[in-house]
């Protein structure tokens, strides 16, 4: 539908009982993300909300930006609920 919100993933997670299932299952409900991160052996989804993207899905240079991060441990499963977004 192209609507994303911090309320509309707490929703989604917790309607799909997507908590500690697998990235698999996970995508499934929310997509492809933005960005795909890892760090300290953690792997994190990056959704942007409310940012102006290219035709590319990347943020316009210079633009405001914000995003939901999403953590799964080293097993692939979603470890918690977010409870901020990042802002930019």
């Amino acid at each position: 539908m192209k609507l994303r919100s911090l309320e509309i993933a707490q929703d989604l997670i917790i309607e799909n009982e997507l908590l500690n299932k697998s990235k698999e299952k996970f995508l499934l409900i929310f997509g492809e993300p933005n960005e795909k991160i890892i760090s300290e052996g953690r792997l994190i989804f990056n959704y942007y909300i409310n940012s102006y993207c290219d035709s590319a899905n990347k943020p316009i240079l210079n633009s405001d930006k914000s995003w939901i991060d999403f953590y799964f441990d080293s097993t692939g499963r979603l470890k918690e609920i977010p409870q901020t977004i990042g802002i930019e």
